[in-house]
């Protein structure tokens, strides 16, 4: 199978593993190799595994080893000027509210009851709590 490109012609690598029909699968966790994955076909994100280092300019604020400049992205989150609302399940508070913190005039919103994947432990909250969230804001 060919190697696919990204939106900005980054190089995409991608593994099958296992044997039967290949299913897609998107590996979880930024900056990580698919591999743990198992028996998948597993894509490699941007600068991991065998997928290339971004080099367009709209790939800015990676560093050579594929993981995001962490100054540039506290610059370019210090830089935001709209309210932002930053929500996070109840296993992670902490990094919501650091998160919110680097943002002007942002938000942390925790999801009660839910871990570290809110759109799987109560979907519907985390419909209904950004879109009341909005019509109070925006």
């Amino acid at each position: 199978m060919p190697f696919p490109r990204a939106h900005d012609d980054t190089s995409l690598a991608y593994r099958v593993l296992g044997d039967g029909d290949p299913l897609p699968c998107l590996p979880g966790g930024a900056g990580r190799a698919g591999t743990y994955l198992g028996d998948l076909v597993v894509p490699d994100s941007r600068g991991t595994g065998d997928s290339a280092i971004p080099t367009a300019a709209a790939s800015l604020g990676y560093r050579a080893d594929g993981g995001p400049d962490a100054t540039a992205v506290r610059t370019a989150l210090a830089g935001l000027t709209a309210p932002v609302p930053v929500y996070a399940g109840g296993a992670d508070p902490i990094r919501c509210r650091a998160l919110a913190a680097l943002i002007p005039g942002a938000s942390c919103h925790v999801q009660p009851d839910a871990a570290h994947v809110p759109w799987l432990d109560d979907p519907a909250w985390l419909v209904e709590h950004p879109t009341a969230w909005w019509a109070s804001t925006c």
